[in-house]
């Protein structure tokens, strides 16, 4: 399989994994546990695309849930009263 060029894409989505504007890319490096690895490994080959493109793309859409979760701006939801 020929190798894609190392451009990340912020914007970028599982569904669509399209060439969109390039942006800066900064380096992050993490620790997996293995199990997971194994996933991801098998996801980036189901979809025939790059580790870093699917982890992007993943993180994307985890963080747009966490978005219309939280509501657009960081605000917080307010807490609910602890029963004594």
């Amino acid at each position: 399989m020929p190798r894609r060029s190392s451009v990340v894409h912020s914007d970028l989505r599982l569904l669509d994994l399209a060439p969109n504007p390039t942006q800066q890319e900064v380096l992050l490096s993490i620790r997996l546990p293995k199990e997971l690895l194994g996933r991801l490994d098998r996801l980036c080959l189901a979809l025939g695309a790059r580790k870093s493109e699917v982890v992007t793309a993943t993180l994307n859409e985890g963080l747009e849930r966490y978005d219309e979760i939280m509501g657009r701006g960081g605000r917080k939801r307010p807490r609910r009263a602890r029963a004594a």
